[in-house]
Formats: structure tokens, sequence, C-alpha cells
């Protein structure tokens, strides 16, 4: 019976050693070509009659020498290693890789899935075996098949987003393989485009740059604070001129209030009290208000959009997405799948105004949206401090943490 193994290639000039785990029962098969050690045929033969499929890490060079193998096995531990430098240094230089061909089979590259999701985008197995705490660094095969495992999660719920937003996997095969951000890009583009009946290659050449923003044409909400200090962080705003839209250079607007640093900044609202712990008594009470989808709640209420796409966009996202997504969530028994994407279609909508590779780039409307949103929460900090006597613990762009005094109505 054919059975699915976790490989790995050692491809030295005097060893070529080929490692398989069974998937299912950990039992572990090795085969080693080298001076003293000829098992080229019962390799060739292994992998003609009993693999079902493979998985592995970082498959490119594997691939390869594979497939060369699988033509030749008779090959030298010398060849296979000579095969794997050549086809390293024509991948190094950028060379044409067509004359070195794939092996045909059902292989299962994790470097894809790992490489795409985890920020650091750290790529060697010794970095992998690390981060998901792998018992021996040096059993390759043992940290695939853990990789393997935490991977199962990940395209779980990629399929689960997927299906959730009734994506025909013949046209879409290619969304298993995105970010979150560029996967709720795509399904945004795909709405809107359809409703509008426009075509979605032109929507994506679309952008609006600016080399500057004023904070006066940022603000959109008028809301008049009864605290000095909020007063006073809106009129610094509208003197405010960004000019940094990506980011990491932004110097923050900074707002001491009752004990607590709030920082104002181009990514959101952040603060919290410093140096102290935080515990509910019998005298007081600990909640935090979250504001769900707060961002998408801002775009739509407020009708902010990209200059380059119209007023349309702000409607699709409150009719198409937000209102159903909202609708979802309280249902007994609700469509995960759906929320989830939804959920990164909204992100997408409002995270990618700052992405300059992105048809939503809008560096006006980015703004719009994020400062408006620090002003209503402000507004909301203000109502808990001056109507329930609140303790603010802790801000961020789409909450706050605060405590009251229980025995008081």
């Amino acid at each position: 019976m054919q059975k699915v193994y976790i490989f790995d290639f050692n491809v030295k000039p005097n060893l070529f050693k080929a490692t398989f785990l069974d998937r299912d029962s950990d039992d572990l098969i090795e085969f080693k070509i080298g001076k003293d050690c000829g098992d080229g045929v019962k390799l060739h033969e292994f992998l003609s009659n009993d693999v079902a499929a493979l998985i592995g890490f970082d498959c490119f060079l594997n691939n390869r020498v594979l497939h060369m193998f699988m033509l030749n096995s008779s090959l030298s531990s010398v060849d296979l290693y000579n095969y794997y430098d050549e086809v390293r240094e024509a991948k190094y230089k950028k060379k044409d890789l067509s004359i070195y061909p794939e092996i045909k089979a059902n292989i299962l590259d994790l470097y894809t899935i790992h490489h795409l999701y985890k920020k650091e985008r750290k790529t060697e197995l010794e970095w992998v075996a690390f981060q998901i705490n792998s018992l021996d660094i040096n059993n390759n095969c043992q940290t695939i098949k853990k990789l393997y495992i935490q991977s199962l999660h990940m395209v779980e719920l990629r399929k689960r987003i997927i299906k959730g937003y009734k994506v025909s996997s013949h046209n879409h095969i290619n969304w298993m393989n995105y970010s979150d951000m560029k996967l709720g890009s795509e399904m945004l583009l795909s709405i809107y485009s359809k409703k509008l009946g426009l075509n979605p290659f032109e929507i994506r050449q679309l952008r609006t740059n600016r080399s500057e923003v004023k904070g006066s044409d940022i603000i959109k909400i008028d809301y008049d604070h009864k605290i000095e200090e909020f007063r006073l962080l809106k009129e610094a705003i509208k003197r405010k001129v960004y000019t940094d839209f990506s980011n990491p250079s932004d110097v923050p607007i900074v707002v001491n209030f009752k004990g607590i640093e709030l920082s104002y900044g181009m990514s959101g609202v952040r603060g919290s009290v410093h140096d102290t712990i935080v515990e509910e008594s019998k005298d007081y009470s600990v909640f935090e208000v979250d504001a769900i989808s707060n961002h998408a709640h801002i775009v739509a209420n407020l009708g902010l959009h990209p200059a380059h796409l119209g007023p349309e966009i702000c409607s699709i996202l409150k009719e198409d997405i937000l209102d159903i997504r909202l609708a979802e969530l309280v249902k007994p028994e609700p469509d995960f799948g759906l929320i989830k994407a939804y959920k990164e279609v909204l992100l997408a909508a409002t995270g990618n105004g700052k992405n300059s590779h992105s048809w939503m780039y809008d560096p006006l409307y980015y703004l719009q949206v994020v400062i408006n949103s620090e002003l209503l929460i402000n507004i909301l900090i203000e109502r808990l401090v001056l109507e329930s006597d609140a303790k603010i613990i802790k801000v961020n762009t789409d909450s706050v943490m605060f405590m009251v005094d229980s025995t008081e109505d």
C-alpha cells in the first residue's frame, strides 16, 4: 500500500542520504548512496512503488535532484551533488531554469505556507524548528512533520475563508497562496468590479498619489469636546502636515490624560497605565468596550473613499460586506468562514489605503479613516469619564478598557 512520507535529502559529494518519515506511523526509512553504500536501486523502487505523496520543506532543489535520479538511478553521490550544485547556482544567478525540470509527483512544499504566513520571513529549517519548539532541531523530518501539522490549520482556515466567500476554485486557485491582506483585497476587487460592471484589470492600475496631506482636510467628525486635552489634540491635528505615508518615521502626537500617555499616530491610538496591576474587587469593576469593525463603520458612516474610486465603494462596503458580516455574527449557527472572509475584506479596504501597490491607495483616505477613528475613541473616553466617572486603564485603535466604582449605580 502506498503511503504519504515526509522527506529530506542530505546532499554531499561523498554521501547522498534520502530520509523518509511515514506521516502516520513515524517509521523512519533511510537510503544512502556513496563510496561504501549503494541504495540507488532500492531508493528508485521505493519511490516508484511505495510513495503516494511527499511532504517537504523548500523543495526547489530536492524536486529537481529527484527528477534526475528517477531518470537514472545509477547516479553516484558525486553526480547528484554536482547536479544539485549546478541547479543551486543557476537559481542564484537567475539563469534559465527550464532545463532543470521538476519531478512530476504529488509533493507538498511547506516552505510556501510558512514563508507567506511568518512575518519574520525566515526560511531556514533550523529557524522553523526554533519557532515551532521542535524537540530535536537536528531531526529534519520530525521538524517538517511538526510544521506540517501546524500548517494544516492554516490551510483549513484558508479553505474556510474562500468557501465563506463562495469562490470557485478553478477561477481563484491562487487565492490559497495569498496573505490575509492580499486575499481580502482580491475579494473586495471581485465584489466591487462585479457590482459596478467594471474591468478588474483596469481598476488594479488606479491610485491617488499625494505629496502631502493637511490635517485640516482629514477631520470629518464635528464634536465639541469638554475635555481640554482632546480639544487641543484636535487643533494640533488640524495644524499638522503629513508627508511620510509609509509610517516608519511619523512622530505621533502625545497627550497626557489622567496619568495615561496616549499616543496618536498614523496607525492608531495607543496608551495604558504604567507600572500598575489592575484587579477587580468588591468596590471596582473592570470593563472593556470593543468597537467591532471600527474602521469600516467610519468609512460607511462618514462616506470616506479613495478619490479615484468614488462613493460607490462606501455603499458596497456597508451593504455587501459589513451589514452581512454583522448579521452573521448574531445567528445561532454563524458561518465562521463567511465571517472571517468578510473581516479580511474590511481590513484590506481600510489598511490598503496606505499601500502604494494597492488599487485602494490614497493617503488622504487612509488618514481620514485612522484619525477620525481616533477622535471617535476620544468621544467614548470623554463620555465614560464625565458620565460614569470611569478610570481609563488601556486604549487602542478600537477599544477602551476602564474601571468604575461598582458601589454606585
